[in-house]
């Protein structure tokens, strides 16, 4: 049995249904995924929501805390929504149980005044359900924190671009071609980097990028390595004078 299956069949999230939390470059990125579309994952994999899988709520309860500061008669606290949820799924013939939590403010202070969401219930839920499906690896990029990364990110871009092209044969050609050029571009910089360090820092940034996107175009990638490889050496030898 496969451990992975599963996980590596969903971890991947499509940019389209991400939304940043955080200002571009801060230094801790938060990215939400859009819950849906984790459904959508979850009814692809195990069948029809209700069928396939399904979930239990196991307790709720709404929790109440300080008081908030103000001139509120009668006094006013915060409260929470805490719900305890059971997830169940059929994957490969075999039924699998989780449970988690979700958490919601009902009650609370904003800068505009006290503020009541009715629609803490759902929120909990939801919350508690996209938790669950985080622990068989739905939407695992962005919460290991390959969001925060760059070079990530342009691969997904490059995949996502890909699967939404009309002739998918002719986008990927186009690809290859842009990589192949950017790869004739690069190669002809290395004989001038003047300093081992630099020439160094240079080629593994160049080796990771080609491996991205290699990988997100699907096509073989040691090729184009080795001609990296061949330049970085090439060039080493010219700075250590041999």
């Amino acid at each position: 049995m496969d451990n992975l299956k599963l996980w590596n069949a969903v971890e991947k999230t499509d940019m389209e249904f991400t939304k940043a939390l955080t200002p571009v470059g801060a230094k801790n990125q938060l990215t939400a995924i859009n819950p849906e579309y984790i459904f959508r994952k979850a009814t692809e994999q195990f069948g029809i929501c209700g069928i396939g899988w399904g979930y239990e709520i196991l307790s709720e309860e709404i929790v109440t805390g300080p008081q908030i500061p103000g001139d509120h008669e009668p006094p006013v606290y915060q409260q929470a929504h805490n719900i305890h949820i059971k997830l169940w799924y059929v994957f490969n013939g075999d039924k699998g149980e989780l449970v988690h939590y979700g958490h919601t403010p009902v009650v609370y202070a904003t800068e505009w005044g006290v503020k009541f969401n009715k629609e803490y219930k759902k929120m909990s839920l939801t919350d508690a359900l996209k938790k669950c499906l985080t622990l068989l690896g739905f939407g695992a990029d962005v919460h290991m924190g390959l969001y925060d990364d760059d070079e990530y990110l342009e691969g997904r871009l490059v995949e996502s671009e890909l699967n939404k092209a009309d002739n998918r044969e002719e986008a990927l050609s186009q690809k290859v071609e842009e990589l192949n050029a950017w790869l004739s571009k690069q190669l002809t910089a290395y004989p001038y980097v003047p300093k081992l360090p630099a020439l160094e820092n240079m080629h593994k940034k160049l080796c990771e990028h080609l491996q991205m996107k290699s990988s997100a175009l699907g096509i073989p990638k040691d090729e184009m390595l080795n001609q990296l490889e061949d330049a970085f050496e090439s060039a080493k030898l010219k700075i250590e004078g041999k």
